[in-house]
């Protein structure tokens, strides 16, 4: 069914809205009263983007501009496309042979997909990859896969076991990453050091790896305070250094504030113009269109890029990159008491985010306040985190 819905939505065109974060009760409002659909919702840097068929996105974009809420739309699909270059025929004749020669040709690698990741990012695997030699636009032949695999295990510090399947044109690339206890435990492991507390809290329970444990469960322990011990006794009485390695789990309070100032200062965003636009095939970069004209010192400039897939196949090697540059003016604004409250609890859920992400939230305490000048928001957390943290001998 996800796949009916993006074939539809290519073939009738499909649109992104991004508003404000303040703005999505009134969105989900008018898709919910109106019966618009939409495929996505995503929340990023304080707004909102919503992405929906072009059919829908109009409607939408309708009703916000009758209540005069900002947004932006950028539409996409194929009728956006076709109106784009409806007069360049040259152009349109090109892309539709290339496309034509590349479904029937089977020699060269039109896509990489990427599993068995978890701390590499798919993109840094296949920068892996180009360094050996291998990515989109690669003439396959099986033969010299195993050169490329082992060329990458050889030069790679993450990647401990790699393996290259061929499937049409696609190449299927699963990996098995190092353990790197550096990158989980922070710093050089090559010189002695303690585990010391990042800040107060209760002992829940310790892991040692190395080193002896100077803390009991249960225990009370200030911030700087020694955790975990890098020196330890032998059999023989004699005492040793190292590098101290553990975790140490406590209850711990958390104290976040989040001040929303009601008046404030907001970028009105020009119509976008377009300044360029490049036809990337495989790794061959084409400039078809360059806008010259002079802009303002005050602009914004969006980059993206539109790949194309038909009918659930690989994507194709060939998309178009284009760059839209936006004017904008400052301009001063107020908020109202909602939509400063819908903008702190937002803020106050991307810190918890951010901050404690591996931490367990045991309880959690808010109260609010709203002065003349702004919304404030306090927040205490209890929860349970590892405080341990990785310091050289001598620096306590």
């Amino acid at each position: 069914m996800a796949l009916l819905v993006k074939l539809k939505n290519a073939l009738t065109g499909s649109a992104k809205i991004t508003s404000g974060a303040e703005n999505t009760p009134h969105i989900i409002s008018y898709c919910i009263k109106t019966g618009l659909p939409y495929e996505k919702m995503a929340f990023s840097e304080g707004n909102i983007t919503i992405r929906m068929s072009l059919y829908a996105a109009k409607k939408l974009a309708k009703l916000l501009r009758e209540d005069e809420i900002p947004f932006e739309i950028r539409e996409g699909g194929l009728p956006v496309l076709l109106a784009k270059y409806k007069k360049r025929y040259g152009l349109m004749a090109g892309a539709l042979i290339i496309i034509a020669l590349l479904f029937f040709s089977g020699r060269y690698v039109w896509d990489i997909r990427v599993s068995g990741n978890s701390t590499l990012t798919a993109a840094e695997v296949k920068a892996e990859l180009a360094n050996a030699g291998f990515g989109n636009g690669y003439e396959i032949g099986l033969d010299d896969v195993d050169d490329i695999t082992n060329s990458v295990l050889i030069n790679s510090e993450k990647i401990a076991w790699m393996s290259i399947n061929m499937r049409g044109n696609v190449a299927y690339v699963q990996i098995r990453e190092k353990i790197n206890a550096e990158g989980e435990f922070g710093g050089d492991m090559s010189g002695d050091s303690n585990m010391v507390a990042s800040r107060d809290g209760i002992i829940e329970y310790i892991e040692v790896m190395r080193g002896t444990s100077a803390v009991t469960e249960g225990q009370s322990v200030r911030e700087g305070e020694l955790l975990i011990s890098g020196i330890s006794e032998s059999t023989h009485g004699e005492y040793r250094t190292e590098h101290a390695l553990g975790r140490v789990y406590a209850i711990t309070n958390r104290h976040f504030s989040v001040k929303i100032p009601l008046k404030f200062e907001k970028k009105v965003l020009s119509e976008p113009v377009c300044t360029k636009k490049t036809v990337k095939f495989f790794s061959k970069y084409i400039n078809i269109f360059r806008n010259y004209g002079n802009l303002g010192t005050n602009c914004v400039k969006i980059e993206e890029e539109n790949s194309f897939s038909l009918f659930g196949l690989p994507d194709l090697p060939v998309s178009i990159l284009s760059e839209m540059t936006m004017e904008y003016e400052t301009v001063n604004a107020i908020r109202s008491a909602q939509q400063a409250s819908e903008l702190a609890f937002f803020e106050l859920e991307r810190l918890i985010e951010t901050e404690l992400a591996s931490a367990d939230l045991l309880r959690k305490t808010i109260s609010t306040e709203m002065t003349e000048n702004e919304f404030l928001l306090e927040c205490e957390i209890v929860c349970l985190e590892n405080i341990a943290v990785s310091m050289p001998m001598g620096e306590e």
